[in-house]
Formats: structure tokens, sequence, C-alpha cells
């Protein structure tokens, strides 16, 4: 709640302060404050909630509604949620922070990773091969603190994701939150 009431204020006084040096046309609705407000909040229609108590995450997370949801506990800890082809997240208790992944992913191999979109809290990026038919992947990974532990949230590594499907997964990984107390 603190991130995202900082980050409402940053890009509330980013708007006043373009407005005010011109950067804005009068009756702009990027200048209005609900317009700024609506760019934070995501738009979860077409989600339901899915709760993670029974796989020792207290916590819930939006997932779609189109296909079957399947959501396994791993032999190593982590938590995989399914649905259909385009849906697959795996949440990581105590994971790799940001800058270690991003650390990971400079190390080389096969891929050459372009980061596409970065914010204090996660990353979005793509994977190719260069110079072979390989079709791109686009991938992103999250760091997310619920009742004082860390959570990596990413996408699944095997799934072959175009950007939207991507972003979409970003975007479900985006409303994992602490379940409310009974």
């Amino acid at each position: 709640m603190k991130y995202l009431s900082s980050l409402l204020t940053l890009l509330l006084i980013t708007t006043i302060f373009s407005c005010s040096s011109g950067g804005g046309a009068e009756g702009d609705a990027e200048t209005d404050s609900t317009a700024v407000a609506n760019a934070v909040e995501e738009d979860y229609s077409n989600m339901s909630e899915a709760d993670l108590s029974d796989y020792g995450i207290m916590a819930t997370i939006m997932t779609p509604d189109d296909g079957k949801l399947e959501i396994e506990e791993t032999s190593w800890g982590s938590v995989t949620l399914k649905a259909g082809q385009k849906f697959g997240l795996e949440i990581v208790p105590f994971g790799l922070t940001l800058e270690e992944m991003k650390a990971e992913m400079d190390q080389g191999g096969v891929y050459k990773v372009e980061i596409i979109e970065e914010d204090p809290a996660y990353i979005l990026y793509k994977r190719s091969i260069p110079d072979s038919e390989v079709s791109d992947e686009y991938h992103f990974f999250m760091n997310k603190e619920i009742n004082g532990e860390i959570y990596e949230i990413k996408s699944m590594a095997d799934m072959e994701l175009k950007e939207g499907a991507a972003r979409k997964n970003l975007k479900a990984a985006k409303s994992f939150k602490a379940k409310p107390s009974a």
C-alpha cells in the first residue's frame, strides 16, 4: 500500500510539473488526477481471485477466467499456476532479488536478453537466440513482500509467450497480495 501511495504521489507531481511547464494541452485527459489514478489501477475484470493459503502462501492472486486453473506445489517449494496455453506463473518464497536475476541474465548463455520494461518491483524482458529461426519469447520477473516475506513471481520458463501474453501474466502477478485476516 505504501508503494502504491508513493507511486501515485510521484505520478501526480510529475503531471502537475508537466502542466505548469507547458507540457500538457488545456483539457488534456492525461493531466486530470482521475486519469492518473486510473492509469495506476489495473482492470481485473474477466479474472477471478485464487486463494493460495492451501499451498502455504497467505496471499491471493487474480487469474484469468478462461481455461481451468491448475495450482500445484513443486518439490522445491514453489507454487505454479497454469490456465490454458498462455497463462503460467511460478511463485517462489525466498527467491532471487531483481539485482540477482539481472546478474543471472547477464551471464550469457544461448539466449540474448533485452529488458523491455523495468520498475522497482519487476522487469519484463525478451529472450531471443540471434541468427536463428527460434521465435522471441517474453517473460517477466517480480518481487513482492507479503507479511514480511519476499516472494519471487515469474512467468513459466517453459512457456513461449508473445509480449501481450507476458504482459497479461505480469498484470496477474501485480495483483498478488496478502490474504485479508478472517
